[in-house]
């Protein structure tokens, strides 16, 4: 006799908790959620949102390992198609900026 592992259902808000934010009109994404997901997003709420991209919360400076703090956005085309703003960064030591990349 075979025992069948029962399966959770798992629901969108739980699989992409803590990955995908949402605040009036704009959208924040964490670098390893896909590109995809925009398109999927703007589908289901047929509006237009501001989409960010970021690297997440209490990011340390690669060089001193201070705190690196958010500070504005820089604008970028996805797939030649979509604008999307990534995070950048400064640091709260010496002044470095850092854009996050993808």
């Amino acid at each position: 006799m075979s025992k069948k592992t029962p399966y959770d259902n798992i629901s969108a808000e739980d699989a992409y908790k803590g990955n995908v934010k949402i605040e009036k009109d704009k959208l924040t994404l964490y670098h390893h959620v896909l590109p995809s997901f925009i398109w999927e997003f703007k589908n289901v709420v047929q509006k237009e949102v501001k989409v960010v991209y970021s690297e997440g919360k209490k990011l340390k400076c690669p060089v001193c390992d201070k705190i690196l703090n958010r500070n504005g956005y820089h604008p970028r085309l996805l797939n030649k198609v979509q604008l999307i703003e990534l995070q950048k960064y400064k640091c709260s030591k010496k002044g470095r900026m850092w854009i996050m990349k993808k």
